[in-house]
């Protein structure tokens, strides 16, 4: 996994976005289980918006979103992280 892009906005946003080779169905499921087991919120995928996607919230996270945009190279996936930070 390489990151392309990280960027601190203010002092609550953080935004990254990551280049990887492996499933990114399968790194949101493996996060989504990382999350919920640590005690985080993490709410249900709209599927009509048709993108991967995971948003969750808690411990000192205000909100935040993973993302797999319809975008990027053969065998290749961006994903992209945002979130907001509590003050």
């Amino acid at each position: 996994m390489e990151v392309v892009t990280s960027r601190e906005i203010g002092s609550s946003m953080r935004l990254l976005r990551l280049a990887t080779t492996q499933d990114a169905g399968e790194l949101l499921g493996a996060w989504r289980i990382a999350l919920l087991a640590a005690g985080y919120s993490v709410r249900e995928p709209d599927e009509n918006l048709g993108l991967l996607q995971l948003s969750f919230s808690g411990k000192g996270i205000n909100n935040a979103q993973i993302a797999v945009p319809n975008r990027g190279q053969k065998n290749r996936a961006m994903i992209e992280i945002d979130a907001t930070l509590d003050d």
